[in-house]
């Protein structure tokens, strides 16, 4: 899947995140995640931006949910932090953890890329999925997102 976001739904993006409850916390999670500035100690965030979730899903088994949250001078980004959270519906799948996860400094723009993974018990046989998430990003606030799971 592959959306693009303007800079507007962006900043409503943000907001809505930091009016949101925050999602149950995970083992290494911050506890500022939702401002990816004061999550690393560095200056306050001049103008944050959030995805809205990106949610991939085997329905009935688990679901994958992956939020990027970023702050920007107005003219550069300055700071990003990448969230997941995970479910499991059925006990015929396990969480195995993140397997993947990058930001990469682009020229006006970065990309983030997270890759966990599940093993499931499914019909007799074991097998293990990939969900990720990849989303491009701007200072602006606009933003692309890609999103999938592969099957192994």
């Amino acid at each position: 899947m592959t959306t693009t976001r303007g800079a507007l739904a962006g900043l409503l993006a943000g907001c809505a995140l930091a009016l949101a409850p925050a999602p149950p916390a995970l083992a290494g999670d911050s506890p500022q995640a939702g401002n990816p500035a004061q999550a690393r100690g560095s200056a306050p965030c001049g103008t944050s931006y959030a995805t809205a979730p990106i949610e991939v899903s085997e329905p009935g088994l688990w679901t994958y949910t992956y939020v990027l949250a970023w702050c920007s001078d107005g003219t550069a980004i300055t700071s990003a932090e990448q969230r997941i959270t995970h479910r499991e519906h059925s006990a015929a799948c396990t969480w195995a953890g993140r397997q993947e996860e990058s930001i990469v400094v682009g020229d006006g723009h970065w990309t983030a890329f997270d890759m966990s993974a599940y093993t499931c018990a499914v019909d007799g046989g074991t097998y293990g999925v990939n969900p990720w998430a990849s989303v491009t990003f701007r200072p602006d606030g606009g933003y692309r997102e890609r999103s999938g799971a592969e099957r192994q």
